[in-house]
């Protein structure tokens, strides 16, 4: 038999349950500070994360060649990025916990510093919770609980259950803002959300003129980051114009290599993520061509899919 190799150029490529396996890019070092439990001024590069890593530990160089040191809410009191948009400091707090009272020591996110600050933290589950601490008052958590309420049912109505909320922290931002009637009037349509709290907090500052230690770039900055993608892929192909040739295998595998880069849609919302990706992706299959079947001879095709990909993706950090 005579075997002959050749490009099909006639060939549609039908493309049936792709399925890929992603890898990104996991460290966010940039240019940051840590300030040490003995008032030591270090400045490097930190791994600044959006989640329940910051909380318990920040990883740390001195620079890009030097080994990651870890501080932990007990070595470090302080750390934050060179430009002062992104502060953690080391505190002690108390939240409720499934019906438990937890303490520990924690980094917290600043997210307004006044006469009255809120921070945040993220605990295991990726709960994000609040702290407010006014002046160098105890730090208490902002918090809602939800219950179970059942509603008897009547002659024309079935009973039935529903969650009921209830806003603690609207009762703890009313005992600490009474001294500012502005910030009052907007505690009642308050939301627990990073960007709702922001803005009645800003407002009680205001009422005392101090806007000064107010870092309102905090709240403007997005979250963003690049990622590098290296995926594999199988699909289920058919071939229409020669019936003469023949696909070895149904399926084509190949490698899928690109990048992405991902914003933050909204400020408030760090774990939600809109990126743009472009890929490349390289696949092969062999065919055999019985067009010539009736000399006693046949030939085999190489065909080769070559393809980038530029889309969107919407991405969540859990």
């Amino acid at each position: 038999k005579k075997v002959n190799s050749m490009k099909f150029s006639k060939l549609l490529i039908l493309v049936l349950f792709p399925f890929s396996f992603q890898v990104f890019g996991q460290s966010n070092f940039v240019p940051g500070y840590i300030i040490t439990q003995e008032n030591e001024t270090i400045k490097g590069l930190i791994d600044l994360r959006k989640n329940v890593r910051n909380t318990e530990q920040i990883k740390f160089k001195n620079s890009e060649s030097e080994k990651v040191q870890i501080f932990t809410p007990f070595t470090a009191k302080e750390f934050g990025t060179e430009d002062k948009n992104t502060i953690y400091i080391s505190k002690e707090i108390t939240y409720n916990q499934d019906k438990d009272i937890l303490s520990k020591k924690v980094f917290l996110e600043v997210v307004v510093k006044g006469k009255a600050s809120l921070y945040l933290t993220t605990t295991n589950g990726n709960k994000v919770r609040y702290f407010t601490q006014k002046g160098t008052d105890e730090i208490v958590e902002l918090y809602e609980t939800s219950r179970l309420i059942e509603k008897k049912g009547d002659v024309h109505h079935a009973p039935s259950t529903y969650l009921k909320k209830e806003k603690k922290y609207i009762g703890v931002l009313n005992s600490l803002f009474f001294d500012c009637p502005k910030s009052v009037g907007l505690i009642k349509n308050t939301t627990l959300s990073k960007k709702s709290l922001q803005k009645v907090f800003l407002a009680y500052n205001r009422c005392f003129g101090d806007e000064k230690s107010i870092n309102e770039k905090i709240f403007k900055k997005r979250n963003s980051e690049f990622a590098f993608k290296l995926g594999y892929s199988t699909s289920n192909i058919s071939y229409e114009g020669n019936l003469n040739l023949v696909p070895e295998s149904k399926s084509i595998q190949g490698l899928t290599m690109g990048m992405a880069y991902y914003i933050a849609p909204v400020t408030y919302i760090d774990n939600l993520l809109i990126g743009v990706h472009a890929d490349y992706t390289l696949k092969g299959a062999k065919t055999t061509d019985f067009s010539r079947i009736a000399f006693n001879s046949t030939a085999k095709s190489n065909v080769t899919l070559k393809y980038a990909n530029l889309g969107l993706t919407l991405k969540y950090n859990f």
